[in-house]
């Protein structure tokens, strides 16, 4: 992960050579342990139950559709993992993203729109507007995931009403 991560280790010897290799290890487990692909793992399915940690437990048989939202750097991963996960009990959903990943995606069901970060912008406006617009149609029995990570303050950035 740590792509010279040999180079910084060498750059020392004897004792700090050892320390550097403990400390660079420690920062890649840290960094490996919030990626995406891994702490979403955390989230599972057995039959109709969507498993989340330990504790939560939803019964998706008490709902008439799955929709997914969410917002931030890492949504686009977030999400494809959801969709590989659920399926085709996702009816649909809407997420915002920093403009790079929406170019790449594998995502069928949820739909993707850019905005900016760190800076916000109209782009993440219209954006933000468009979420309300999708989560307002939603009815009592649609379960609603909404997937957040890192930067979505920038990229939802719609004021509250006046």
């Amino acid at each position: 992960m740590i792509k010279n991560f040999d180079d910084l280790i060498g750059a020392r010897s004897g004792k700090l050579s050892i320390l550097r290799r403990e400390v660079l290890e420690a920062a890649e487990a840290g960094v490996r342990s919030v990626m995406p692909e891994n702490f979403m793992r955390k989230v599972r399915l057995e039959d109709n139950l969507l498993l989340i940690g330990d504790s939560l437990r939803i019964d998706l048989r008490n709902y008439e559709e799955v929709v997914v939202f969410g917002a931030g750097k890492a949504v686009v991963w977030m999400a494809e993992y959801m969709e590989r996960l659920l399926g085709d009990r996702i009816s649909g959903g809407l997420i915002v993203s920093f403009i790079d990943p929406c170019r790449f995606h594998n995502l069928r069901k949820i739909d993707l729109l850019p905005s900016t970060h760190p800076i916000p912008s109209k782009l993440g406006l219209e954006a933000s507007e468009a979420m309300m617009e999708y989560a307002e149609g939603v009815s009592e029995k649609t379960l609603m995931i909404f997937l957040l990570s890192g930067g979505a303050s920038a990229m939802l950035p719609l004021p509250a009403p006046q």
